[in-house]
């Protein structure tokens, strides 16, 4: 297990996290690759079983950093990946937009009031890198500061809170008929229509 350094003081704000990252996604290749390597592994919450546990209390915190810690490290390859396309697309100029956890379901039998009381303590972040009029592209995770820097988690560890669970969108068939854009009729053997 590689130990994680704190890493200098960053601002707690938006322009702090925007700096943090453009910092990471401005880096060329050569030996500057180490430094984002760096700036990437930084990135990981050095306790996770204490930072999720404060942040979304014991039962569901334990369950988090569990599942923060076990795909950590496939998680850390997409950031360098995604850091990389960027780089290379110079897609350098990030913006960043605070995120708000969707309402927690309401449970048979509790009031509407106590269902919607999800929100952590701490506040949350997405980033997007752009170029020019480009569309922006997402940044990975979702960015959050602690121990003097901003740190990520990645959505598949968020996906075990109710709310945050991705939801299947079903479409009727009228609409999925007027989505068809062209129609095959299989021809079957005789064989198979006997």
């Amino acid at each position: 297990m590689r130990k994680v350094q704190a890493g200098p003081a960053v601002a707690d704000s938006p322009a702090g996290l925007r700096a943090q990252l453009e910092e990471m996604v401005r880096i060329k290749g050569g030996k500057e690759l180490k430094r984002r390597e760096q700036l990437i592994s930084q990135l990981r919450i050095p306790d996770p079983d204490a930072w999720f546990a404060g942040a979304f209390g014991n039962d569901d915190g334990g369950k988090l950093a569990a599942t923060y810690k076990s795909t950590w490290e496939k998680f850390e390859d997409s950031v360098t990946d995604s850091l990389a396309k960027l780089e290379e697309e110079e897609r350098t100029d990030v913006s960043v937009k605070e995120f708000r956890f969707p309402a927690k379901p309401a449970v048979s039998g509790q009031n509407e009031s106590k269902a919607t009381d999800v929100k952590p303590v701490n506040v949350f972040y997405t980033a997007t890198a752009t170029k020019g009029s480009l569309p922006g592209s997402q940044l990975p995770g979702i960015y959050t500061y602690a121990q003097g820097a901003f740190r990520v988690v990645d959505w598949q560890t968020l996906y075990i809170l109710p709310c945050m669970r991705p939801t299947r969108i079903r479409i009727g068939g009228n609409v999925a008929a007027a989505k068809l854009v062209t129609q095959v009729t299989p021809e079957y053997p005789v064989e198979a229509r006997d």
